[in-house]
Protein backbone atom coordinates (compact mmCIF):
# COMPACT_ATOMS: atom_id res chain seq x y z
CA UNK A 1 0.00 0.00 0.00
CA UNK A 2 2.81 2.63 0.80
CA UNK A 3 4.10 1.72 -2.79
CA UNK A 4 0.94 2.73 -4.29
CA UNK A 5 0.05 5.99 -1.97
CA UNK A 6 3.42 6.82 -3.20
CA UNK A 7 3.04 6.44 -6.49
CA UNK A 8 -0.32 8.12 -6.72
CA UNK A 9 1.34 11.31 -4.92
CA UNK A 10 4.04 11.19 -7.42
CA UNK A 11 1.57 11.90 -10.30
CA UNK A 12 1.41 15.87 -11.03
CA UNK A 13 -2.46 17.14 -12.42
CA UNK A 14 -2.48 20.06 -15.04
CA UNK A 15 -1.83 22.70 -11.85
CA UNK A 16 1.23 20.85 -10.90
CA UNK A 17 -0.48 19.82 -7.62
CA UNK A 18 0.19 16.01 -6.62
CA UNK A 19 -2.97 13.96 -7.93
CA UNK A 20 -5.09 13.47 -4.58
CA UNK A 21 -6.41 9.90 -2.84
CA UNK A 22 -8.67 9.46 -0.58
CA UNK A 23 -8.84 5.55 0.63
CA UNK A 24 -9.74 3.60 3.99
CA UNK A 25 -6.60 2.48 6.38
CA UNK A 26 -6.16 -0.82 8.32
CA UNK A 27 -6.68 -0.76 11.61
CA UNK A 28 -3.76 -2.62 12.16
CA UNK A 29 -1.43 -0.31 10.01
CA UNK A 30 1.44 1.18 11.78
CA UNK A 31 1.56 5.46 11.85
CA UNK A 32 3.75 7.47 13.83
CA UNK A 33 1.63 9.40 16.56
CA UNK A 34 3.52 11.66 19.07
CA UNK A 35 6.81 10.41 18.14
CA UNK A 36 5.60 6.94 18.77
CA UNK A 37 5.04 3.91 16.00
CA UNK A 38 1.08 2.82 17.16
CA UNK A 39 -1.18 0.63 15.52
CA UNK A 40 -4.15 2.93 14.03
CA UNK A 41 -6.80 0.84 16.53
CA UNK A 42 -4.76 1.71 19.22
CA UNK A 43 -4.33 5.75 18.37
CA UNK A 44 -8.06 5.73 17.66
CA UNK A 45 -8.29 4.21 21.17
CA UNK A 46 -6.72 6.68 22.66
CA UNK A 47 -9.24 9.01 21.91
CA UNK A 48 -11.64 10.89 24.42
CA UNK A 49 -15.40 10.53 23.40
CA UNK A 50 -15.46 14.51 23.79
CA UNK A 51 -12.61 15.10 21.84
CA UNK A 52 -14.86 13.77 18.70
CA UNK A 53 -17.05 15.98 16.97
CA UNK A 54 -20.84 15.42 15.07
CA UNK A 55 -20.73 15.19 11.20
CA UNK A 56 -23.79 15.61 9.18
CA UNK A 57 -22.80 14.27 6.24
CA UNK A 58 -25.25 11.16 4.90
CA UNK A 59 -28.42 10.23 6.30
CA UNK A 60 -27.38 9.48 9.60
CA UNK A 61 -25.25 11.17 11.75
CA UNK A 62 -21.29 10.22 12.71
CA UNK A 63 -19.08 11.61 15.00
CA UNK A 64 -15.32 12.15 14.15
CA UNK A 65 -11.71 13.22 14.89
CA UNK A 66 -8.93 14.11 12.39
CA UNK A 67 -5.26 15.12 12.61
CA UNK A 68 -2.39 15.29 10.19
CA UNK A 69 0.35 12.77 10.81
CA UNK A 70 2.88 10.40 8.76
CA UNK A 71 3.05 6.98 7.87
CA UNK A 72 6.24 5.04 7.77
CA UNK A 73 7.41 4.69 4.03
CA UNK A 74 5.08 7.13 2.72
CA UNK A 75 5.76 10.42 1.55
CA UNK A 76 4.43 13.27 2.56
CA UNK A 77 2.27 13.70 5.98
CA UNK A 78 -1.15 12.19 5.43
CA UNK A 79 -4.81 13.46 7.23
CA UNK A 80 -6.56 10.87 8.97
CA UNK A 81 -10.28 11.15 9.47
CA UNK A 82 -11.28 8.44 12.22
CA UNK A 83 -15.42 8.07 12.36
CA UNK A 84 -17.37 6.45 14.88
CA UNK A 85 -20.99 5.64 14.45
CA UNK A 86 -21.96 7.20 18.20
CA UNK A 87 -19.96 9.13 20.18
CA UNK A 88 -18.32 6.20 22.97
CA UNK A 89 -17.84 3.47 20.72
CA UNK A 90 -15.04 1.99 21.54
CA UNK A 91 -13.94 0.93 18.24
CA UNK A 92 -14.19 3.59 14.71
CA UNK A 93 -16.57 2.32 12.19
CA UNK A 94 -13.94 3.16 9.80
CA UNK A 95 -10.58 5.66 9.07
CA UNK A 96 -9.73 7.30 5.99
CA UNK A 97 -6.62 8.18 4.79
CA UNK A 98 -5.85 11.28 2.49
CA UNK A 99 -2.89 13.38 1.09
CA UNK A 100 -5.35 16.33 0.44
CA UNK A 101 -4.35 17.86 4.03
CA UNK A 102 -6.15 21.22 3.64
CA UNK A 103 -9.96 19.23 2.58
CA UNK A 104 -12.67 19.67 4.84
CA UNK A 105 -13.74 16.66 6.57
CA UNK A 106 -17.25 16.72 5.04
CA UNK A 107 -15.12 16.66 1.58
CA UNK A 108 -13.00 13.94 2.32
CA UNK A 109 -16.17 11.89 3.33
CA UNK A 110 -17.68 12.97 0.44
CA UNK A 111 -15.14 11.81 -2.02
CA UNK A 112 -14.68 8.55 -0.57
CA UNK A 113 -18.55 7.72 -0.55
CA UNK A 114 -18.26 8.22 -4.58
CA UNK A 115 -16.45 5.35 -4.42
CA UNK A 116 -19.26 3.59 -3.46
CA UNK A 117 -21.39 4.80 -6.78
CA UNK A 118 -19.75 2.80 -8.98
CA UNK A 119 -15.78 2.24 -8.48
CA UNK A 120 -16.17 -0.45 -5.98
CA UNK A 121 -20.03 -1.44 -6.22
CA UNK A 122 -19.21 -2.44 -10.12
CA UNK A 123 -16.87 -5.33 -9.37
CA UNK A 124 -18.25 -6.12 -6.19
CA UNK A 125 -21.88 -6.86 -7.87
CA UNK A 126 -20.22 -8.31 -11.21
CA UNK A 127 -19.05 -10.88 -9.45
CA UNK A 128 -21.59 -11.78 -7.60
CA UNK A 129 -25.22 -10.75 -8.36
CA UNK A 130 -24.10 -11.34 -11.99
CA UNK A 131 -22.29 -14.54 -11.83
CA UNK A 132 -19.23 -13.20 -13.53
CA UNK A 133 -16.74 -15.20 -10.59
CA UNK A 134 -18.31 -18.07 -11.74
CA UNK A 135 -17.01 -17.83 -15.18
CA UNK A 136 -13.54 -20.22 -15.58
CA UNK A 137 -12.98 -19.30 -19.26
CA UNK A 138 -8.99 -19.62 -19.44
CA UNK A 139 -8.57 -17.85 -22.91
CA UNK A 140 -8.60 -13.92 -23.27
CA UNK A 141 -11.52 -13.78 -25.98
CA UNK A 142 -13.62 -15.91 -23.69
CA UNK A 143 -12.62 -13.78 -20.65
CA UNK A 144 -13.51 -10.63 -22.81
CA UNK A 145 -16.73 -11.84 -23.77
CA UNK A 146 -18.91 -12.57 -20.45
CA UNK A 147 -17.19 -9.49 -19.34
CA UNK A 148 -18.86 -7.43 -21.69
CA UNK A 149 -22.52 -8.84 -20.87
CA UNK A 150 -22.11 -8.50 -17.26
CA UNK A 151 -21.32 -4.45 -17.96
CA UNK A 152 -24.57 -4.50 -19.97
CA UNK A 153 -26.59 -6.23 -17.38
CA UNK A 154 -25.53 -3.95 -14.93
CA UNK A 155 -25.93 -0.99 -17.42
CA UNK A 156 -29.21 -2.17 -17.45
CA UNK A 157 -29.75 -3.00 -13.89
CA UNK A 158 -28.67 0.53 -12.90
CA UNK A 159 -30.96 2.24 -15.48
CA UNK A 160 -33.98 0.44 -13.99
CA UNK A 161 -33.19 1.45 -10.76
CA UNK A 162 -32.47 5.31 -11.51
CA UNK A 163 -35.96 5.18 -13.58
CA UNK A 164 -37.77 3.98 -10.45
CA UNK A 165 -39.93 1.19 -11.78
CA UNK A 166 -39.32 -1.00 -8.55
CA UNK A 167 -40.99 1.43 -6.00
CA UNK A 168 -44.49 -0.33 -6.78
CA UNK A 169 -43.44 -2.69 -4.51
CA UNK A 170 -39.61 -1.93 -3.11
CA UNK A 171 -40.42 -1.07 0.40
CA UNK A 172 -37.22 0.90 0.62
CA UNK A 173 -35.40 2.85 -1.72
CA UNK A 174 -33.09 0.74 -4.42
CA UNK A 175 -29.66 1.64 -4.78
CA UNK A 176 -26.97 -1.34 -5.93
CA UNK A 177 -27.78 -4.28 -7.63
CA UNK A 178 -27.69 -6.34 -5.06
CA UNK A 179 -30.34 -4.52 -2.62
CA UNK A 180 -32.26 -4.78 -5.90
CA UNK A 181 -31.41 -8.28 -6.61
CA UNK A 182 -32.49 -9.05 -2.39
CA UNK A 183 -35.24 -7.10 -2.69
CA UNK A 184 -36.80 -9.14 -5.62
CA UNK A 185 -36.58 -12.37 -4.29
CA UNK A 186 -37.83 -11.23 -1.03
CA UNK A 187 -40.63 -10.02 -3.13
CA UNK A 188 -41.32 -12.94 -5.15
CA UNK A 189 -41.40 -14.76 -2.16
CA UNK A 190 -43.57 -12.99 -0.45
CA UNK A 191 -46.13 -13.18 -3.29
CA UNK A 192 -45.78 -16.92 -3.33
CA UNK A 193 -46.58 -17.32 0.33
CA UNK A 194 -49.54 -14.73 -0.40
CA UNK A 195 -51.01 -16.85 -2.83
CA UNK A 196 -51.17 -19.68 -1.15
CA UNK A 197 -52.41 -18.44 1.75
CA UNK A 198 -55.27 -17.31 -0.37
CA UNK A 199 -55.88 -20.44 -1.92
CA UNK A 200 -55.91 -22.28 1.14
CA UNK A 201 -58.43 -20.46 2.73
CA UNK A 202 -60.43 -20.58 -0.10
CA UNK A 203 -63.02 -23.65 0.16
CA UNK A 204 -64.18 -23.25 -3.42
CA UNK A 205 -60.12 -23.49 -4.68
CA UNK A 206 -58.95 -26.87 -5.76
CA UNK A 207 -56.19 -28.34 -7.75
CA UNK A 208 -58.30 -29.36 -10.37
CA UNK A 209 -59.92 -25.44 -10.60
CA UNK A 210 -56.25 -24.11 -10.70
CA UNK A 211 -55.68 -25.89 -13.85
CA UNK A 212 -55.31 -24.06 -16.74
Amino acid sequence: MDAFLNYIHGKQLADGQPRGYVGSLKFNRKLEDKGRIVKAAASAASIAPELRKPLREGERPQWYFTCTLRLPDVQPKVRLVILWQQQHDAAPRIILVTNRVCWEVSRIVRTYRQRWTGTETFPREGQQPLGRGDCQLRDGEGQTRPRHLVMLAYRLWMQQLQQGPASEWAYRQLTTLGEACRALLGETLRQTLTWAMERSSNPYWTKASGRR
